[in-house]
């Protein structure tokens, strides 16, 4: 492994550290919204969510995903990058690298 790749692994390995750490204070601010309560009278409150599905629908969030069609502008994107990757290749058994 070249310094060069080295620098990138570390790199990447310190980016997905701090992707764990969003996800876990997103974790916390979302347990104190699923406490979050309203008042209804003087001395009553109530919780605001009730059941999880009003806090996070799952279903309707698959939904959305699969209509927005996400998955195929993300396989044409990994095309363009496995094309280019196999015409460096090529390149590279030529002695052109």
């Amino acid at each position: 492994m070249s310094l060069y790749e080295y620098r990138l692994r570390l790199q990447g390995n310190l980016l997905k550290q701090v992707d764990r750490e969003y996800e876990l204070h997103l974790q916390a601010w979302l347990m104190r919204e699923i406490k979050a309560e309203r008042a209804i009278g003087k001395d009553k409150s109530e919780l605001v969510y009730k059941r999880f599905d009003k806090f996070f629908d799952y279903d309707a969030r698959i939904s959305k995903v699969k209509k927005a069609g996400g998955f195929k502008a993300c396989d044409s994107g990994l095309r363009q990058v496995a094309r280019r990757l196999e015409q460096l290749r090529e390149e590279g058994a030529d002695g052109k690298l």
